[in-house]
């Protein structure tokens, strides 16, 4: 938990930095080096820079543990400190909306998703998150770890300041040889500025229908040579969008040929008396039967639902760098930050089942002799139309280093890493299982609910649904880094090293009263591992011959021990070979593994059975309405790590013939195994009742002491009253089903496709054109459950095809770009009539003019323009109404930014 102490150490520590950086100021002001003038000097481009005693080449790129080199056989997209001023990204997350293989960035509003509790920002790439819980993108920071939030432990970047990023880089490639786990996906790693001299401001403002946004960015540092220290500070804030601002929010489909799927649970309620197989509504106040559903009282439950919430962010990030001597040199790096939401949503809209015995009961004149009625009403008379919650992350990590310079080939360096995050989801609700009792005693009245016992209705409706989740990481880590020996081809280099993890995850999760107690739960887990890294170059530029113009060879291992489910090896091998200059051909094969999370296992508070009083799942697919389902949710103990192997290949060409143009295309393959997941696409169909594997998730007819047994130890949800009482009365209304769907390890997936990017750049007489398109095509995915069972085709609605182009033009004081932003179109589910979706474009525009050209780009105005033809995203016949994308509609901005 964050308390008032250690909230107080994250301001006392960015105090203390801005007051240290002030002092320096002041003493250093006349004794500036060299050095620190260049910094001071410099533009956006180069305000990064090594100390003294540490050269460009030891600088660590993503994806290997040696500095100075590129990771070999393995692509490494860069977005540049240039490119993140030119894309005008609010936040950290808006800088990876170019990177199609980021899923969740990509034609995406920049709310992220919900993380079961809360908005948290989630990057996923390649859409290989299959499990739900555990991630399988691994984000850092500065090369090191970042404590998670929410109830899923993701780290969200949000809380890292933009104007302190020199670069963010982003490895599509399997890491968990030098990583650990979740990084079967990749990693996306921030890299921050490590020096700074002077101040910069930049701020913006934002307007679209109904929706405003303001941010504003600063960030201030001295460099005194031997040392310097930095201070950065975000804030944004933005109201929020409902369905009923964006026309393309919808659940009646009519008019696209679509069904009409609104509610019929509204302010104005509905009567329906169950016919044999007919289904006829009487809506009141006439009563009258409708021949067309639709005639019915209907309302649209998206229109009051948050699209994009509302949302005030702070945070703050302090570094600090100083040369002990000629050989050692410690950094610190501290990060504060609080993300604020409010969340909109439709007000409760139930539906009941009403019996002639009942006092409240209503008959219908023109229905003789039913005995029960099921109606659908809506609290919004007493609540009105919207219901508000509320959700807040807060995070605090600090990251202490320090590296000695043993040689000049040897640096070893040990550093730790104290990160811990809150987050709390505040959700209005109601008590559906009190309801229940109140219409048999005529407290509660449906047909008019604001007819109801006052009373009862403050019972029902003072209510709600409180997550609470506090998490904490500490690590140690040495790592060293040498050469060997020489070979004709080069050095041969070496790293190693090793680390301490210890994690711990506690979360509360419940529903009722204000202040009433909740279950809760908790669990922490150890991790120590050892990793090493060696590079090869077979052939370098003394031992070259045609064909033959570079060839590195690498290879590396870690293996981790976990204190909660063992241990786990795994490897990587690549290769880059340059037949000549212009042309590298690389390849790469590893193992990874995703580690179940605390949160899947021994801290599930989520563990829970809940009761339907319908069965929908039956090995005829009919549905029956008079006998309940028992469906068990939640993760389990004893889940193991899900494995994977995944390789790629590619080619990177930059022609020699046609400066400036850079080409590249990567075949990759993840394929995992032991997979985590609730099966519940195949458990629970009419085909799954036959199959004798899956007999231990399907319990037809179960005995009262078999689900007695199944539901021990869980949480009971809207169940009627104890397991035992399920058992009273007709046995035509005994439980019918047990299915459990709780997380296990079933079955393999496998994704696979083709990325592919291209870059030119060309100087001109009145300044440079550029142009890229980025891209990645996806060939198949496909799921087995079980080991005996069929290959599942799972690309079904998922896209195959994401692009990003942008041309940009610098022309004296004037540089614009335009971004265009297309994902394919893909077969949907659930969703008849509709089988397809279409494809989504969207274009942006961004544009800035300096001031004063004689600054080098201190002074900009900047006007970015997003969606700028206003496109809708395509309609869905299911959910909210659209899919393959989403917007926020034709938002407009206007920033300044001044650096001095």
């Amino acid at each position: 938990m964050i308390t008032v102490a250690r909230h107080r150490l994250a301001v006392e520590l960015l105090l203390g930095c801005g007051t240290a950086m002030s002092l320096l100021m002041a003493s250093q002001a006349v004794a500036q080096s060299a050095q620190s003038e260049e910094v001071e000097q410099a533009d956006d481009e180069s305000v990064t820079l090594t100390p003294r005693n540490r050269r460009e080449t030891d600088i660590v790129v993503t994806g290997t543990l040696l500095p100075g080199v590129a990771p070999v056989g393995t692509e490494v997209i860069v977005i540049d400190r240039s490119e993140i001023a030119k894309s005008g990204a609010a936040r950290t997350p808006d800088i990876l909306a170019d990177v199609p293989q980021i899923t969740s960035s990509f034609m995406a509003t920049p709310s992220g998703t919900r993380d079961r509790e809360a908005y948290t920002y989630r990057p996923n790439i390649r859409d290989i998150n299959v499990t739900g819980g555990s991630p399988t993108t691994l984000l850092l920071l500065n090369g090191r770890n970042i404590v998670g939030v929410g109830r899923n432990q993701s780290p969200d970047p949000s809380f890292i300041p933009p104007a302190v990023l020199d670069r963010v880089e982003v490895v599509p490639d399997g890491g968990s040889s030098l990583y650990g786990a979740q990084a079967v996906g990749g990693i996306i790693n921030f890299i921050t500025i490590r020096r700074f001299s002077g101040l910069e401001v930049s701020g913006r403002a934002g307007v679209a229908e109904d929706y405003y946004s303001v941010d504003g960015n600063l960030l201030a540092g001295h460099d005194w040579g031997s040392g310097s220290v930095l201070a950065a500070y975000s804030y944004t804030e933005h109201d929020g969008i409902l369905g009923l601002d964006r026309d393309y929010v919808t659940e009646d489909f009519r008019s696209v040929g679509g069904p009409d799927d609104r509610s019929f649970a509204c302010a104005v309620p509905n009567i329906r008396i169950d016919d044999g197989d007919d289904e006829i509504y009487y809506p009141l106040p006439d009563l009258v039967a409708v021949t067309n559903e639709s005639d019915a009282n209907r309302c649209d439950t998206t229109d009051y639902e948050s699209i994009f919430p509302a949302e005030r962010r702070h945070s703050a990030l302090v570094g600090f760098n100083q040369e002990l001597g000629e050989v050692l040199e410690f950094n610190v790096t501290g990060i504060w930050g609080r993300n604020d939401w409010e969340i909109q949503s439709a007000v409760f809209a139930p539906s009941t089942s009403v019996s002639r015995r009942d006092p409240v009961y209503r008959p219908i004149p023109s229905v003789d002799g039913n005995p029960r009625q099921r109606v659908f009403f809506s609290y919004e008379p007493i609540l009105g139309p919207v219901r508000n919650s509320e959700a807040f992350t807060e995070v605090l990590q600090i990251v202490p280093e320090l590296i000695w310079q043993v040689g000049d080939d040897w640096n070893v360096s040990l550093s730790g890493n104290y990160g811990e995050s809150r987050t709390r989801f505040d959700f209005a609700s109601y008590d559906a299982v009190q309801a229940r009792g109140y219409y048999g005693d005529g407290l509660l009245n449906p047909y008019d609910i604001a007819a109801s016992d006052p009373a009862t209705l403050t019972e029902i409706l003072d209510y709600g649904q409180t997550i609470t989740s506090d998490q904490e990481v500490q690590e140690v880590r040495l790592d060293t880094d040498f050469e060997l020996l020489n070979l004709p081809g080069g050095a041969v280099r070496v790293a190693a090293g090793g680390e301490h993890h210890y994690e711990r995850f506690d979360v509360s999760s419940g529903s009722g009263p204000p202040g009433e107690p909740v279950p809760s739960g908790g669990g922490s887990r150890k991790v120590n591992s050892v990793f090493g890294e060696i590079l090869v170059p077979v052939i370098g530029p003394e031992n070259s011959f045609p064909l033959a113009s570079s060839l590195l060879l690498s290879a590396s291992a870690r293996y981790d021990h976990y204190s909660d489910f063992g241990s786990t090896t795994n490897v990587k091998v690549g290769a880059t070979w340059e037949p000549v200059e212009w042309v590298s051909i690389r390849g790469n094969y590893g193992t990874s593994f995703t580690a179940p999370t605390l949160a899947d296992t021994v801290a599930d508070v989520d563990n829970r059975a809940s009761y339907s009083s319908s069965s929908r799942r039956t090995p005829d697919g009919e549905t029956i309405r008079t006998r309940p389902t028992i469906t068990l949710i939640g993760g389990a103990e004893g889940l193991q790590p899900q494995t994977a192997e995944t390789y790629s290949v590619g080619i990177d060409v930059r022609p020699e013939f046609i400066p400036g143009l850079t080409l590249s295309g990567t075949y990759f393959n993840v394929n995992f195994d032991n997979l985590i997941t609730t099966g519940q696409d195949l458990i629970g169909t009419p085909e799954s009742f036959s199959n004798p594997d899956l007999a231990p998730y399907l319990i037809l007819n179960p005995t009262q002491d078999q689900l007695e047994a199944a539901v021990a130890g869980l949480t009971l949800q809207d169940f009627p009253g104890s397991a035992a009482s399920l058992y009273d009365g007709d046995p035509s209304s005994y439980p019918y089903l047990i299915l459990d769907l709780r997380r296990k390890n079933l079955g393999t997936f496998n994704i696979d496709g083709l990325d592919f990017a291209a870059r030119y750049t060309r100087p001109t007489r009145f300044g440079s054109i550029n142009a890229s398109l980025n891209g990645t095509y996806t060939l198949g995915r496909e799921s087995i459950i079980l080991p005996d069972s069929a290959p599942v085709d799972v690309m079904i609605d998922q896209r195959r095809l994401a692009l990003t182009g942008t041309i940009g033009m610098t022309h004296g004081r004037y540089d614009a770009r335009v971004r265009v932003s297309h994902s394919g179109g893909y077969e949907v589910s659930n969703a008849l009539p509709q089988t397809h979706i279409s494809s989504y474009t969207l274009v942006d525009f961004a544009f800035s003019y300096d001031l004063d050209p004689s600054s080098r780009g201190r002074r900009l105005l900047m006007l970015n323009v997003d969606n700028v033809f206003d496109q809708d995203p395509p309609v869905l016949f299911k959910g909210s109404g659209y899919g393959n994308g989403a917007t926020l509609g034709r938002v407009i901005s206007l920033g300044l930014r001044f650096r001095i």
